[in-house]
């Protein structure tokens, strides 16, 4: 697999479409931002990445916050260019 040099964020890397997204952007040579309210659930999509050399890094994430989602971007720009942005948060989650 090619390195890229470049990231993409995914925001909303679920256990469903949105851990397919990262696999298959971590499978083209991307670095893969993923980030999801419960940053442990991650662990999963992770190990898939790194077992065949992918390059990912997961975070907890909110993206309610705009602090939290602007310093999660910021740092995925930071690694490499930013050129991917998929925004797949769930609809199906009810908060005050």
């Amino acid at each position: 697999m090619e390195n890229r040099k470049a990231t993409v964020a995914v925001i909303g890397a679920g256990d469903y479409i949105g851990a397919a997204i990262a696999k298959r952007f971590a499978a083209e040579g991307f670095t893969v931002f993923a980030g999801r309210r419960h940053g442990e659930k991650l662990a999963p999509l992770v190990a898939d990445v790194e077992v065949w050399g992918g390059q990912i890094v997961a975070r907890s994430l909110d993206a309610r916050k705009e602090d939290d989602l602007t310093a999660f971007l910021q740092e995925a720009d930071r690694r490499a260019p930013l050129e991917v942005c998929i925004f797949n948060v769930g609809a199906n989650v009810n908060f005050p």
